[in-house]
């Protein structure tokens, strides 16, 4: 069970501009996210020519998607090569996991397939924010 807890830091607070940047970026990587799962179902959903938002978001998943897999490949590397060091009865079982175009059938992108594009992206805010924090969001 999460507890939530309200804190109210004054503007002459050390902290406060620190603070206020990754509660911006927060905000703005949340909204982003909204953005991006919206435009793709949309896009997917409808048998009319794309909005011009919608067209990008789709080409944007057409130009990363490549970079996504290639990271997978890379991370799936790593384990492997992790595991192989292992003695054998402490080996666990790696698997390549890569990521297909959203389609019609399955319009809905998952929080992995999201973490894997802002990370190819390179997207603003997901890296202003600490990694664990950016993934909570």
């Amino acid at each position: 069970m999460y507890e939530t807890q309200q804190i109210w830091i004054k503007l002459c607070h050390p902290l406060f501009s620190h603070l206020s940047r990754l509660t911006e970026a927060s905000k703005n990587l949340y909204n982003t996210t909204n953005f991006y799962i919206r435009q793709i179902y949309t896009s997917l959903q409808t048998n009319k020519p794309l909005h011009l938002l919608q067209q990008e978001v789709m080409d944007q998943l057409r130009e990363y998607l490549p970079v996504m897999n290639e990271n997978q490949r890379n991370a799936y590397h790593k384990r492997l090569k992790k595991q192989q060091e292992k003695a054998t009865e402490e080996r666990k079982e790696v698997k390549l996991i890569l990521f297909e175009m959203p389609t019609k059938e399955k319009p809905f992108v998952s929080y992995i397939f999201l973490d894997a594009l802002f990370k190819a992206m390179k997207q603003p805010d997901y890296k202003a924010l600490p990694a664990h924090t950016a993934q909570g969001t």
